[in-house]
């Protein structure tokens, strides 16, 4: 009974999770081009785009600091890039995978700009 209340309590917070919130626009299209074919631009971008899905699919479990809650913390990672994509994708444990279809690489490296 117990495990079926867990499952129960973790479908409704996933159900909760992804939401389709407006995104604000860029406020300087032109610094954005001018920068955006330097590799740190790309990387930039890339982890403010994790940090976007990160914040639509993955803070109700993992919370909006990484430190846990009904997902466990994301702090002090060991994985590589290429095994928290695939977590990601596949799930482990309790956490189903398929959450950020698209987002996995940008998740991926928003969590690890955040170690």
């Amino acid at each position: 009974m117990g495990l079926l209340m867990l499952m129960f309590g973790l479908l409704f917070a996933l159900a909760a999770c992804g939401g389709g919130g407006d995104s604000e626009a860029p406020a300087d299209d032109a610094a954005e081009t001018e920068n955006a074919d330097s590799p740190e631009a790309g990387e930039a971008s890339l982890v403010a785009a994790g940090e976007e899905a990160y914040q639509k699919s993955c803070i109700s479990c993992h919370g909006g600091n990484l430190e846990g809650g009904a997902g466990p913390a994301l702090t002090d990672l060991t994985l590589s890039k290429e095994e928290i994509i695939e977590v990601i994708k596949n799930g482990r444990g309790t956490m189903p995978g398929g959450l950020a279809p698209g987002n996995e690489e940008a998740i991926a490296e928003y969590l690890l700009s955040q170690q």
